[in-house]
């Protein structure tokens, strides 16, 4: 009579994890009876709720971090703020200014864009909990969802029509740059006009701007925004599930971990290092240390792409540059001149060649030249990603076979876990290439007429670059990561079985 032996956990293969008979995965626990259905009330307060409290939180923020930066002393602060919501949700702000009159009357007109995520992240975080408040442990159904969004989206759109027109005001530029820009005086750009056409002619200097909010732009912006948000936080929420295909079938099981791990990942790093940064600005910065808090409170996330971009080799970089408008009278004059060196007098350019556009850059790769602070850059990126790739392993439900077993090797987890990653930072690092970066352009013109055109922008130097690191890096770490949160699954199963 032969005898059965049971194989050992020391027999086992070593890339799959030993049978847990007593305690089911996550992915196949049965869940417990939900407990009553929302009610109407219920999705009205949640929907119109969270709307509110997005734009409290993005307001409160916005004036915490201008009243810092000092911002009462050059404008009102309120205005100021909702304009940077405006800008916080996708929407854009003009601006425009004239030195009132003269022979050499000055004006400047433009156009600006781009997010502070400082203040989009405050809303995103103050919107998903409100949202999703008293939804766990109750039945969910696809009319409680719709009936959310809605509300949310109607209080959403409602906020941004009252607030976005009051986002209007007057700029008064500083003292060093009125000076520069005064007809006739000085040895800037309008003294040196004063100069060639024959004195300041009684006018007086550029010293405010004045700005306002496209309500248009903000309002189509912002509706997208807000859908944007709570899909993605659909998708990334474990708790509850959604009734709905894209919130339940596959896409949620491989997306919904990675964005989860990501957005946890971010939040903790763009949170710690706005505490540091801002304490560290308030006692070290002197005078100034409020007006240093005050712009890392409204951009630190931007800084935080920004340095982790240029951790993996794709640099960003801040740049400023004018070109003479040829096409007017004004500057056709001055572009005819430059051959001579006369312009190059009039706009401080050294040298005999004619005119010199004024041209600024400043990249952060140049900033650090160091070999050992970049190892110790790309280091400190490599070890963001690779605890982006433990958590998504962590929360990446394990598929198991009827005996209990998973149904994948630990290689093929691994490299799941890499493709989330890799393809969660990659689309990551394309939109804070895309809204991070700021952008303005405007023009500025003489006696009406356009001198020169002045862009000023920033971002990685190669959007496709920035991508394609972003997913080979974050594959890389997912990919160990994975591994790595594997071995400790196989240990741990081991101990408790």
């Amino acid at each position: 009579m032969s005898h059965h032996t049971a194989p050992t956990s020391g027999t086992a293969r070593p890339d799959t994890l030993p049978p847990r008979p007593t305690r089911p995965s996550r992915g196949s626990r049965t869940p417990a009876a939900p407990g009553p259905a929302v009610t109407g009330l219920q999705n009205l307060i949640a929907g119109s709720g969270a709307a509110v409290a997005a734009f409290a939180a993005m307001l409160a923020v916005a004036l915490l971090g201008l009243t810092l930066a000092g911002a009462s002393s050059a404008t009102s602060v309120l205005p100021a703020a909702v304009t940077l919501v405006c800008l916080a949700v996708g929407g854009s702000a003009d601006f425009s200014g004239g030195s009132g009159g003269g022979l050499l009357s000055m004006g400047m007109d433009g156009g600006l864009r781009g997010m502070p995520l400082g203040v989009t992240l405050a809303g995103a975080v103050a919107l998903l909990p409100v949202f999703f408040r008293g939804l766990r442990g109750r039945k969910v159904t696809a009319e409680t969802v719709f009936a959310r969004v809605v509300t949310a989206l109607v209080t959403w759109l409602v906020l941004l029509m009252v607030f976005s027109p009051l986002a209007k005001g007057s700029l008064e530029l500083p003292k060093s740059m009125t000076a520069k820009l005064k007809p006739g005086s000085g040895g800037g750009l309008g003294g040196r006009l004063g100069g060639l056409l024959g004195g300041s002619g009684g006018s007086s200097s550029l010293s405010t701007v004045d700005f306002k909010a496209g309500v248009a732009m903000t309002v189509f912006a912002g509706l997208a925004w807000l859908l944007v948000v709570l899909l993605l936080g659909m998708v990334a929420t474990r708790r509850p599930r959604f009734p709905i295909p894209f919130a339940t079938g596959r896409l949620r099981t491989i997306v919904g971990p990675a964005l989860s791990a990501t957005g946890t990942v971010v939040l903790t790093v763009t949170l710690t290092l706005t505490a540091v940064g801002a304490l560290a600005a308030c006692f070290l910065a002197g005078d100034n240390g409020g007006r240093a808090a005050g712009a890392i409170l409204l951009a630190a996330p931007n800084a935080v792409f920004a340095v982790l971009s240029t951790g993996i080799g794709a640099s960003w970089t801040m740049s400023f540059q004018g070109v003479l408008d040829t096409s007017s009278p004004l500057g056709s004059l001055l572009g005819g001149l430059s051959g001579g060196g006369l312009l190059s007098g009039l706009t401080g350019s050294s040298g005999g060649g004619g005119f010199t556009p004024p041209h600024r850059t400043m990249s952060l790769a140049d900033a650090m030249d160091s070999p050992v602070v970049r190892l110790g850059l790309l280091l400190a990126v490599m070890a963001v990603l690779f605890a982006c790739g433990i958590l998504t392993a962590a929360r990446t439900p394990l598929p198991l076979g009827r005996d209990g077993r998973p149904q994948q090797t630990r290689a093929t987890r691994a490299a799941l876990t890499a493709v989330q990653t890799g393809l969660v930072w990659a689309v990551l690092f394309l939109v804070a290439d895309l809204v991070g970066g700021p952008a303005m352009t405007a023009t500025m013109s003489v006696m009406d007429s356009p001198l020169m055109n002045l862009t000023a922008g920033g971002g990685a130097d190669s959007v496709l670059t920035s991508v394609l690191l972003g997913l080979f890096a974050a594959g890389a770490a997912g990919f160990a990561g994975g591994l790595v949160q594997d071995a400790y699954r196989v240990r741990r199963a081991q101990r408790t079985g």
